[in-house]
């Protein structure tokens, strides 16, 4: 090693802040770029073991193909597997007509089409039998059971729409296995002539081309094909091949582009100012070695080499770094995820270890450590011995002419601090750049995580219910006939369902009347957005819903009437919010009609006890657009059973999850119940919302982190390379605290500056959110006061630190001797 790659190290060590404040810079923009890429590897590596683990591993699926087809695949050479699936027939799979396909296939298909066992084992012959959850429900079988299996040739539709199977035979299988497959029956070692074929590309990279091959035309644009019935499994391919082509593809990579364009300006900013720093900062050792002989050859190549040694370091750490994080990110969202139940059967967050993000980071940072070193070393090398031994180009001296109105403010401090200023514009440029950066993030990000939670609070907290439950008739009648006595039947069997419902706990029920026919309160509608509230329709769009009695006095609770004066009576939603007004509680008025006034429904006049803006439980007064009309379902005088049905049924429950389980268990043969946990859904939410405030929250940390540390550099190292004119402004007479003002006012000059431009491009940031949001949401747009204070106080805090150290440093220094070291 010669003696200028010696006094390198030496210089490294010695200069022990300014070395790792370079090598901080270059660690967390290397680090940052692993963590984005990494995540990204591995929510796409995620997913795409989830869709492996659930529909098996295969790029197109084509069905009736014969055995000629078969062997074509087998042989053609951009074909890497094929999956052969035989199909001996059809069966019914449950007991109302609906039919599909019976499959055969070996024991390695079934794992690799995503067969994956709930219980038991897959088939070993063709007398075994494995079934999905919905035909084990269906006909209630267990694994070990016997069923006859009626198997048909083809499907044709009888005079009711049913399915049947014709030229039918009964097997008799044992169910060995249940899997999750949906509507999937299937054994093994049967043979047919009809087959379905799973194939597996050799590259997928070249899906477009080989597929078109396979299929006999463009699979995206044309229209004749070779086989008719085929299917792209695009999701598969997308994930696999980062096809920014597809729309859903680019999206995702724009965003993540983005993010990485952050972190490369910061990053850039970070490191090249990091050199430029300390390049100036030994100029006057350049200008030593120049003078004993050194050759511009050598000052190069001593600057590079600096420049090496601090990336190879820097990014070796910030490599480590990266994949640490990685590591840990995926652990906490795993957690998080799993104790909110956010993930379903077949998905789990993966680490992926990949070598795109390292080797892009290390490319990436590579390219910014060595074009800053060789512009360093150039103007390095470029200036004379004697400049930069009297390190006299640093600071531009010039005539500057200062305005009135500083010099009149701040006196002689802020006249020297603006000239300090104007004369080293390119130092304070990176700063003032940086600290944009920072404010820019902060403000869009807050304001994007605000919007997230009002969206959350509106969704969740509002609600006067945890759980929402909805009943499904799933026995339709087999004719036409005695339909009067069908439909009371089904009104009947349906009440004692709700009935079984409600006993579980305190239920508000909601029903909803229909009528085919217009009722008489047109002439009374006002508004245009209720009198025309669809298009092409003619009428009045209204709803009517009669609520049970827990419902129902809760209802007018809120409206302060009492029972038995409305019980028999109609309250009138007649006001609605105005979503296009500028204010947001702005309301319109929906009809003319009064209390006192009668409504004929169902040929009876009903009375008008209230005209209200709330609204009652389940009906979102921030979205409704018609004309509402309340009722009691226990005393109504105008209901028809034929017109009047339920429609949900709410829970508040102090144990939403325990409920759930048994209003689900109600579930028959007739009747589906179906529950919506909105406690569940808000925990769930709350999760997603943790886990994105970690992930932008860190990034904020990271990049913000980055441009300190740029601030830091830049701040202290030209406060250093000022030391001489300090001095000599100290030695003509400029008391501490004169001195201490000058500094502080350059440092409120530059902070102004950064605040102007963040907090102008972070307002700008912040309305194109409210815009995206507000096309699904309603809510009105705020300055984001609460973040503009917080990154105020932030930058004017973090600059002082910084120029409180600094002086503090150039204080201890003794006037004489730096006046004299200065002028060497």
């Amino acid at each position: 090693m010669n003696i200028l790659r010696r006094l390198t190290l030496r210089d490294l060590k010695l200069n022990k802040k300014r070395t790792i404040g370079t090598l901080v810079g270059i660690i967390l923009s290397c680090a940052l770029i692993i963590v984005v890429l990494g995540m990204a590897s591995s929510l796409f590596h995620s997913i795409l073991q989830s869709e492996i683990k659930s529909g098996g591993y295969y790029h197109i699926e084509i069905d009736g193909v014969g055995k000629d087809d078969i062997k074509y695949f087998k042989e053609k050479d951009t074909i890497k597997d094929v999956i052969v699936v035989n199909r001996p027939g059809y069966i019914n799979y449950d007991n109302y007509g609906f039919s599909g396909n019976f499959y055969s296939l070996d024991r390695e298909s079934f794992e690799k089409l995503g067969f994956n066992l709930i219980e038991g084992d897959y088939p070993k012959n063709n007398r075994e039998l494995l079934i999905d959850r919905s035909f084990q429900y269906e006909f209630n079988l267990k694994v070990g059971d016997y069923y006859d299996l009626t198997i048909g040739d083809k499907i044709h539709n009888d005079d009711n729409g049913r399915e049947v199977l014709e030229n039918t035979t009964i097997k008799r299988y044992k169910v060995v296995g249940i899997s999750d497959k949906y509507n999937k029956v299937a054994t093994t070692g049967e043979k047919a002539d009809v087959y379905n074929a799973y194939l597996v590309l050799k590259n997928p990279k070249n899906y477009k081309k080989d597929l078109a091959e396979i299929v006999g035309g463009n699979i995206f644009s044309g229209n004749f094909y070779k086989y008719e019935n085929f299917t792209v499994n695009i999701t598969i391919l997308l994930l696999e091949t980062l096809d920014i082509g597809e729309a859903a593809m680019f999206v995702i990579m724009v965003m993540i582009g983005t993010v990485l364009f952050v972190i490369m300006v910061t990053s850039i900013f970070s490191i090249s100012n990091s050199f430029l720093i300390s390049i100036s900062e030994k100029m006057k050792t350049y200008g030593m070695l120049s003078s004993i002989g050194a050759t511009k050859s050598q000052i190069i190549k001593m600057v590079l080499f600096e420049g090496l040694i601090i990336g190879v370091v820097g990014v070796s750490l910030g490599i480590l770094l990266g994949i640490g994080v990685n590591r840990l990110l995926v652990y906490i969202i795993n957690l998080i995820a799993d104790n909110a139940n956010l993930y379903g059967d077949n998905f789990r967050m993966l680490y992926k270890f990949s070598l795109s993000p390292i080797i892009m980071s290390i490319v990436l940072s590579f390219i910014v450590i060595i074009l800053s070193s060789l512009l360093c070393a150039l103007k390095a090398s470029k200036v004379s011995p004697i400049q930069n031994i009297r390190n006299a180009d640093n600071i531009k001296r010039s005539s500057l002419k200062t305005p009135k109105l500083i010099r009149k403010i701040f006196g002689i401090g802020g006249v020297i601090s603006y000239k300090n200023l104007k004369r080293s514009k390119k130092k304070y440029r990176v700063t003032v750049i940086s600290l944009t950066i920072c404010i820019f993030i902060y403000i869009v990000v807050s304001t994007f995580v605000e919007y997230t939670l009002n969206i959350m609070h509106e969704e969740y907290s509002a609600k006067e219910y945890n759980l929402q439950v909805n009943i499904e008739n799933q026995k339709e009648r087999d004719t036409q006939d005695d339909f009067e006595e069908f439909l009371k039947e089904r009104t009947i069997s349906s009440y004692k369902k709700i009935k079984e419902i409600e006993s579980l706990g305190k239920a508000y029920t909601r029903y909803k009347v229909h009528y085919h026919d217009d009722v008489n309160f047109e002439n009374h509608v006002i508004s245009n957005r209720v009198k025309y509230g669809w298009d092409g329709y003619d009428g009045v769009s209204y709803r009517i819903y009669l609520y049970n009695d827990n419902a129902y006095k809760e209802y007018i609770k809120k409206l302060d009437l009492k029972y038995d004066d409305v019980k028999d009576k109609l309250i009138v939603i007649n006001y609605i919010k105005d979503q296009y007004a500028k204010k947001r509680n702005e309301y319109i008025t929906l009809t003319d009609y009064k209390e006192g006034d009668f409504i004929s429904l169902n040929n009876t006049n009903v009375e008008i006890v209230s005209l209200t803006k709330e609204c009652p439980i389940g009906v979102g007064c921030e979205y409704i657009s018609d004309l509402i009309l309340i009722g009691n379902y226990e005393n109504c005088s105008f209901k028809n059973e034929r017109d009047t049905y339920v429609d949900y049924i709410y829970f508040d429950s102090n144990e939403p999850y325990k409920l759930a389980k048994s209003l689900k268990e109600l579930s028959d043969d007739e009747f589906a119940v179906d529950v919506y946990n909105y406690a569940e859904a808000a925990a769930q939410t709350r999760a997603i919302m943790l886990i994105i405030s970690i992930m932008v929250y860190g990034f904020i940390i990271v990049v913000t982190f980055i441009g300190v540390t740029s601030v830091f550099n830049t701040i202290n190292s030209n406060m250093d390379l000022r030391s001489k004119d300090f001095a000599s402004l100290k030695s003509i007479g400029m008391t501490k605290k004169e001195f201490n003002n000058m500094i502080n006012l350059e440092a409120i000059f530059y902070s102004l500056k950064s605040l102007f431009y963040g907090v102008i491009l972070g307002l700008i940031g912040s309305y194109i959110l409210f815009y995206l949001f507000s096309r699904n949401y309603i809510f009105e747009y705020k300055l984001p006061i609460k973040s503009i204070v917080i990154v105020i106080l932030f930058i004017i805090i973090i600059i002082l630190i910084i120029m409180r150290y600094s002086i503090k440093k150039i204080n201890k220094q003794n006037i004489i001797e730096t006046i004299r070291n200065s002028n060497i």
